[in-house]
C-alpha cells in the first residue's frame, strides 16, 4: 500500500511540472493553470463509485401475540349432596340376644338378669335388653283386663305365666332393672290409650303403669306394655295384637307427656310442670306425629300455652321417612304459601291432594321431596307417598284442614 502511495505522489509531481512547462509555452495564466490542475486531478483520479445500497426497510413484522390459551373453564364438579343417613338399629346384638333366651335363663329374676346383661355394657343397653325381652315374651292379659279380676302380678308370676297387664310389665321391668344396677322407677298414672276419648275426664279406667330410667343423668320413659303391641275394641271387649313397637323405648318426656301423666310431678321431667286438668286439655298427639319428625319441645310449649292447639292427623308409613319441613298445625289457610320438605329415599312420588281431588306432585332430588304449596280450595288437604313397597297405592302420612279466613271476616 505504501509503494502505491509513493508512485502516485511521483506521478502527480511529474504531471504538475510537465503541465506547468506546457502551459507556460502556450501562454496559460495562473488562474487557468489552477483550473487545469484541478480538471487534470479530477480526470485522472480514480472515481470512487459509491454503490447505492438500497436499504429496503423490512416490512414491520406484526408480532403475533403469543397465543394465550383460553383459561379452561374450571370444571366444577357438581357434587351430589350426600344423601341423608338412614339410622340403623344400634341394638342389633342386644335384641338378638334378648330374643334367644332359653327356659333355663328364665327361672327367676336373677337368672334372667344375668342372661340379659351378658351382651350389655351401658345402662341404655341393659334397659334395651329388658324392654325387648318383655315385649317378646309377655303377652297382654286380655281376659283379665276384660273381666276386671286381677291377680297379683309379681315378677315371678310373669315368669311362670307369661301374661300381664301394664302393672305386671312395670313390676318385672323394675325388678330386672334393679338386679342389673339401673336407676329405675315404676310409675303409675293416667294414659290416653285404649278407651280414651279426646277431651274426656280421666278416671280409673285410664290408669296405666310404665317405667322411668335415668340414662346419662336424665330420666327417660320406657313403656314395655305399649312396646308389645296395640289394643282394639271388638264387640266392646279389648283384643290386643302383638306388634313390636320400638318407639316406646327411651322416650323423651316431652313426647310422652301428651299421653302419660302421673301425680308424682317430679317424674314428669318437663318444664313447666303441668296439672292433671292441663294434661286433660292437651291434644292427644300420637307417636306417629313425632316419628315423622316434628319437634317435641316446641310442640309441648305451643300446646301447653294454647288450649285450641291442634296438630295435623298423622299416619305411619312402611318405609323410612324424615320430615325436614312442614306446617306443624292442623289448620291452613287459602292463598297462604306453605313449604314442605321430606327425606324418603325409597319413595318415587309424593303428592298433595286437595279437597277437589287435584294432585300436585313434589319435586324429587336425591331422596328429598320439596313443594311450596298455596292452597286454593278449602277442605281436606292430604299428603300421600308412593314408595317401593307399594304397587300402585299411595300411603297418606299427613292430613290438614284448609280454611278461608276471608269468609270468616
Amino acid at each position: 500500500m505504501l509503494k502505491f502511495i509513493k508512485r502516485l505522489f511521483l506521478l502527480s509531481s511529474l504531471l504538475l511540472i510537465g503541465g506547468g512547462i506546457w502551459g507556460y509555452n502556450n501562454g496559460m495564466t495562473t488562474d487557468n493553470y489552477q483550473e487545469f490542475i484541478s480538471e487534470t486531478i479530477e480526470k485522472y483520479q480514480p472515481k470512487q463509485t459509491i454503490a447505492k445500497i438500497e436499504i429496503k426497510e423490512e416490512p414491520a413484522i406484526k408480532e403475533k401475540p403469543t397465543p394465550v390459551a383460553k383459561p379452561k373453564k374450571r370444571e366444577v364438579k357438581k357434587e351430589k349432596p350426600e344423601p341423608l343417613s338412614i339410622p340403623t338399629n344400634p341394638f342389633l346384638i342386644i335384641d338378638k340376644h334378648a330374643r334367644n333366651s332359653s327356659s333355663t335363663d328364665e327361672i327367676d329374676v336373677q337368672t334372667l338378669a344375668d342372661y340379659l346383661q351378658q351382651k350389655a355394657q351401658t345402662d341404655l343397653e341393659k334397659a334395651r335388653a329388658i324392654y325387648v325381652w318383655l315385649a317378646e315374651n309377655i303377652r297382654y292379659d286380655d281376659e283379665t283386663f276384660n273381666s276386671g279380676d286381677y291377680p297379683d302380678y309379681t315378677p315371678q308370676y310373669l315368669l311362670d305365666n307369661r301374661k300381664a297387664i301394664c302393672d305386671g310389665y312395670g313390676n318385672l321391668y323394675l325388678a330386672l332393672g334393679l338386679e342389673m344396677g339401673l336407676k329405675i322407677e315404676k310409675v303409675t298414672g293416667y294414659a290416653k290409650g285404649y278407651g280414651y276419648k279426646t277431651g274426656s275426664k280421666l278416671g280409673e279406667e285410664n290408669l296405666h303403669s310404665w317405667n322411668i330410667i335415668k340414662i346419662d343423668g336424665q330420666w327417660k320413659i320406657f313403656d314395655a306394655t305399649w312396646g308389645r303391641g296395640y289394643g282394639e275394641s271388638v264387640a266392646g271387649k279389648l283384643v290386643s295384637t302383638k306388634k313390636f313397637e320400638d318407639y316406646w323405648f327411651d322416650v323423651s318426656p316431652y313426647k310422652a307427656i301428651f299421653n302419660h301423666y302421673t301425680d308424682h310431678t317430679s317424674f314428669l321431667s318437663v318444664e313447666p310442670t303441668i296439672s292433671l286438668s292441663q294434661y286433660e286439655q292437651l291434644p292427644n298427639i300420637k307417636n306417629e306425629y313425632f316419628k315423622l319428625g316434628f319437634d317435641d319441645k316446641e310442640t309441648f310449649f305451643a300446646a301447653s300455652s294454647n288450649s285450641d292447639y291442634e296438630t295435623p292427623l298423622t299416619y305411619s308409613i312402611d318405609t323410612y321417612f324424615r320430615l325436614l319441613e312442614a306446617p306443624k298445625v292442623k289448620n291452613l289457610h287459602v292463598a297462604q304459601t306453605y313449604d314442605f320438605e321430606f327425606y324418603i329415599p325409597a319413595a318415587d312420588k309424593v303428592a298433595a291432594i286437595d279437597a277437589k281431588g287435584k294432585w300436585t306432585y313434589f319435586k324429587r332430588k336425591n331422596g328429598k321431596f320439596q313443594l311450596s304449596l298455596t292452597p286454593k280450595e278449602t277442605g281436606k288437604l292430604q299428603i300421600s307417598v308412593h314408595h317401593k313397597k307399594k304397587n300402585k297405592a299411595f300411603d297418606t302420612v299427613l292430613i290438614y284442614e284448609v280454611n278461608d279466613e276471608r269468609e270468616a271476616s
